[in-house]
């Protein structure tokens, strides 16, 4: 049924006609009026949009309202259809395509003149479920360990079938995570003897591409985006069995993937032929046979055999372990490069409000904090930044002529955390002039802090930063970070050991070397470079069975497109400059960071550095020598 009235409140919309009743009064959607009643809850709030729950009528459902906050955001309705339009229709024909997913009820655009401003849509809820990320992360960690993995499987092949089906129908999501996948907890069958699998849906489709099936291209980009997302939840054998369930349920990709061999096979033996060809007919006539033609040879020209084109299969499940292995592969290769770029969308999040981020304004003064930092507290910190730095001088961790910090204490939302108090200020008149080109140190730590955290690199949280401008010029900047206790610097840490008994020290040792390999090996995986990558900016964390290790001065971390070998091995060379001023440190120690580096290293971005560990030792050595050459010549202390 459509929905229209008149102008001075225009709206617009469709609604099943038995839901009209209870979604429409006498004043459009009936919103305000479960949330005065109790009946509607919020779900999900954002600046874009807010996601409601309603409980009315022995019903439910959910009410997701976007919003449209400038005006050339709703000018661009005027060339494609609003948010809640597109995801109403695409919505009814992902079920008519027989793919699972949240029934649509309505969608309302709310007109201001001739701009689409704020529109909603309904969808009827499904019962009992919560989205795939939640369910693994709260209710398998609860269940036995026999029933969690029987469950695991379980989820995984019922998530292959409905991708399988989703893309053999044309359906290609935008934003294929757990996060927008549902799982009915009543369909969780854990027992032995039951095989049934659990029922899941898709949802949140405003992007979804509606189309052919998809060929092996676009399936091979979907699945990398699925597989980035959960490439920290899923085990070898989870993406196994995911690729195998997959695969059985979509047959035409081997056939294509066969003839995309076999034309790969043509145009390598038609070059073959190309580069083997003789101007002289005396030289073709003296030539041998080639080998096809012998008899008892049984492979072709081209790779496959004499008989057939394609290659013979003895047995069928060898050939599909065989796609499953490649087209693995192919995933696999791509999955890296899909997640830097999706974490490189991301970071802007930390400099804009939204649930994790907010801002707050005093003239030309801006502050930034996370959620749970107390909106008062900014307030004042806003106002008067140096207060809270002069109020702890007694407690000074670091004093130069760029910056200073103290330990001091914050309000957080649930208790008051101690925190890491850091004021910068350029040297000179230049150094402020130069300010106007790029960002304020500290907002840089603040940015380059949360991307760390975003790609799991230990380090500490930023929790808010303070920007005062004088003259136009970004001058003095303040940043609070977590304070984490019972760090300290890569130097102090060693100078400890030196006290300890020779057997103790030779094992934190060993731990220090692993775990700073492993961070390092993450960092440069993920394509993050430090320009001043020394012993200063590393904090140690002794537990009792091992050493944590935690990455500081994050405004001198760098994210480039491409991390080239010259980046990566200067990194780690000034970290070696830093270990000269500790003779005790032997080469194996060297030799166990620099394994326990290179195997994080390719174990998350496969091929990025040369697997040789010579090689790159090598290649470590002469930019080492490098940075001491020029220490030495500006006097300056190797440390």
């Amino acid at each position: 049924v459509a929905l229209r009235r008149g102008a001075d409140g225009a709206v617009e919309g469709e609604v099943l006609p038995s839901w009209r009743p209870l979604l429409f009064g006498p004043d459009g959607l009936r919103l305000e009026q479960w949330l005065r009643d109790g009946q509607a809850r919020l779900v999900k709030h954002g600046p874009q949009r807010s996601v409601y729950r309603v409980d009315a009528a022995q019903t439910s459902f959910f009410v997701k309202h976007y919003r449209c906050r400038r005006w050339w955001q709703a000018l661009a309705h005027w060339f494609r259809a609003s948010p809640s339009r597109r995801e109403f229709r695409r919505a009814r024909e992902t079920l008519r395509r027989r793919v699972p997913t949240a029934e649509p009820l309505a969608w309302i655009d709310s007109r201001r003149g001739a701009l689409v401003y704020d529109n909603f849509l309904v969808t009827r809820a499904i019962g009992g479920s919560c989205t795939l990320e939640e369910c693994i992360h709260t209710c398998l960690p609860r269940l036995p360990s026999a029933e969690a993995a029987r469950l695991r499987r379980k989820l995984t092949l019922s998530l292959a079938r409905l991708c399988a089906a989703a893309h053999l129908q044309g359906i290609d999501h935008n934003d294929l995570h757990l996060g927008n996948v549902l799982l009915c907890l009543d369909t969780c069958h854990t027992a032995a003897d039951d095989d049934r699998l659990p029922e899941l849906s898709l949802i949140d489709l405003p992007g979804v591409r509606l189309s052919r099936p998809l060929n092996r291209r676009r399936t091979v980009a979907a699945l990398a985006m699925l597989g980035s997302a959960c490439a920290e939840l899923a085990t070898k054998s989870d993406l196994w069995r995911f690729w195998r369930a997959y695969v059985a349920q979509r047959p035409e990709l081997r056939e294509e993937h066969k003839l995309a061999r076999v034309r790969e096979r043509f145009r390598k033996g038609v070059a073959k032929l190309c580069r083997e060809r003789t101007p002289c007919r005396s030289a073709r006539t003296e030539r041998t046979p080639c080998r096809s033609a012998t008899p008892n040879n049984h492979r072709s020209e081209f790779g496959g055999t004499a008989r057939s084109p394609f290659p013979t299969e003895s047995c069928p499940g060898a050939a599909q372990t065989r796609f499953c292995t490649q087209l693995a592969r192919r995933i696999a290769a791509s999955i890296p490069h899909r997640r830097r770029r999706v974490a490189r969308s991301r970071d802007r999040r930390a400099l804009k409000t939204n649930r994790d981020f907010y801002d707050c304004r005093n003239g030309r003064s801006r502050a930034w904090a996370v959620s749970d930092f107390a909106r008062e507290q900014l307030t004042r910190l806003l106002e008067e930044p140096g207060q809270l730095l002069t109020g702890n001088l007694h407690r000074v961790f670091k004093l130069s002529h760029r910056s200073v910090v103290v330990q001091a204490e914050l309000p957080l939302a649930t208790a008051e955390a101690s925190v890491a108090y850091k004021r910068v200020r350029p040297r000179n008149w230049w150094k402020t002039l130069l300010h106007y080109f790029r960002r304020n140190p500290a907002l840089e730590a603040w940015h380059y802090g949360h991307a760390l955290l975003l790609r799991g690199i230990a380090t500490a949280r930023p929790l808010a930063v303070v920007e005062r401008p004088r003259w136009g010029l970004p001058a003095e900047g303040y940043l609070a970070t977590q304070w984490i206790e019972g760090a300290n610097n890569l130097h102090v840490y060693a100078w400890q050991l030196t006290r300890r008994s020779e057997a103790e020290r030779r094992g934190r040792t060993r731990q220090v070397a692993e775990s700073l390999g492993r961070l390092l090996g993450r960092m440069h995986a993920w394509h993050v470079s430090h320009r001043d990558l020394k012993g200063c900016n590393i904090l140690l964390v002794e537990r009792d069975d091992s050493v944590e290790c935690y990455l500081i001065d994050a405004d001198s971390v760098r994210l480039p497109r491409r991390l080239s070998p010259f980046f990566r091995a200067f990194n780690l060379a000034r970290l070696a400059t830093s270990l000269e001023a500790h003779s005790w440190v032997t080469r194996a120690d060297r030799l166990r960071f620099l394994r326990a580096y290179l195997g994080e290293l390719h174990r998350r971005d496969p091929g990025a550095w040369p697997a040789d560990w010579k090689r790159a030792w090598r290649a470590v050595a002469k930019a080492t020598r490098r940075i001491i050459g020029r220490l030495k010549r500006g006097d300056r202390e190797i440390v």
